[in-house]
This record gives structure tokens, sequence and C-alpha cells, in this order.
């Protein structure tokens, strides 16, 4: 083997090395989540068992909790489980633009319709609207704004057809503009999907 053939195999190597340390970077960012917990407890024990695996997988989390959140859920046992680096009520500290992933474990009715509506009139509201604005990775658990959860008539929720109807397009308005709809069941996978996602759409163009 020549040098010249030596020097070839060895920029390959280091080029190679490189591209996998930028694809970790990019990745651990993807996974620094902003989480928005507005005021639903629906689903609440497994969200939140799935927010717990994603930070086994490598997750960070900065908190913002709806003024009604942080009166309905167990704010104590959200930081044992989720050990987020931030926690905030109301008003986050940071900006959206921050971050590429964001993650809604409970979403209320109020919050979908505001959302579906363009309306950032809350703080959470405010927030999810512009991560789907700037086209972040926007995780949303639907289990709390849902019409059809088992839940729902368990609580004496008896709605007519038509007003499910809306609830149902709202969140088809929020499928249509970005969100990622998931069950709390399905939180854990449907965040790993998306970071896998948005990791091959950033390296796309460096592989070509």
């Amino acid at each position: 083997m020549t040098t010249e053939q030596l020097r070839g195999m060895a920029d390959e190597a280091f080029v190679e090395i490189l591209a996998q340390r930028v694809v970790e970077k990019l990745l651990a960012r993807q996974k620094q989540a902003l989480v928005v917990y507005t005021g639903s407890n629906i689903g609440e024990a497994a969200a939140l068992e799935a927010m717990g695996r994603l930070r086994g997988e490598g997750f960070t989390f900065r908190v913002l909790l709806s003024r009604g959140a942080s009166g309905l859920l167990d704010v104590e046992r959200l930081r044992s489980v989720l050990e987020p680096e931030k926690l905030w009520v109301e008003t986050p500290e940071a900006l959206t633009a921050r971050y590429d992933t964001i993650l809604v474990p409970a979403m209320t009715v109020h919050t979908a319709a505001h959302v579906a509506a363009c309306m950032a009139d809350t703080p959470a509201s405010a927030v999810i609207l512009d991560g789907l604005m700037r086209g972040k990775n926007v995780v949303v658990n639907i289990d709390g704004c849902c019409p059809d959860h088992a839940e729902r008539l368990k609580r004496g929720f008896h709605m007519a057809e038509p007003l499910k109807q809306a609830l149902r397009n709202n969140l088809e308005t929020l499928r249509s503009f970005g969100a990622r709809l998931t069950t709390s069941g399905g939180l854990y996978d449907k965040a790993l999907r998306a970071v896998g996602g948005a990791q091959a759409r950033t390296a796309a163009p460096a592989a070509r």
C-alpha cells in the first residue's frame, strides 16, 4: 500500500469520526427538550413514566407549568422523575428558539383550542404555537384534550356529537400545523422518532 493510499484512508477515517461527532452533538441538542404541562391529569401516570424513560435515553428537560398544572399535578413528583434543569410556573425564562424539541405531556381542551386558533394568549399556548411556527419537534400527548378518551366519560362528560367533533377538529388542526400527536402510552416512542427524524433531516445535506 502506497503512502498516498494510506493518507487517503486516514483522511476517510478522520471524516467519518468527525461526522459521527457532529451527529452525536446534533442528537444531544435535539434531546434538550422544553416540556410544557397544562392543567390535565388524564393519563398522567403513564405520561410521567414515559418521560422518565426518555430521561434514561439522555433527554434533559426544562419544564414550564401552566398555573392550572401547578395546582393539579404533583410538582415534587415531576421534579423527582424529570430532574429538570429549570422549572417555571407560567412564565419561562428562556425563549422557545433555544430548543429544538418541545414535549407536551399534558394538554387541556383549552390549550388545544387556543393553539388551533393561533391564539398565543397564555404562556403555554404561546410556547407551543411558537414552536410550531419555527418548525420545531412538537410532540403532544392528547389524552387530556381528546373528547373520546374513556376517562372523560367516567368523569361525567357527556358531550353532544357536534361538540366532540369540534374538539376532534382542533386536534386535526394541530396535526396539520406539524404537531406530532400521541397518547401517554405512545409518548416515549413518538418523542424518540421525532428526534431521530430531525437528526436525519439535519444530517442529510452533509451526506450528499
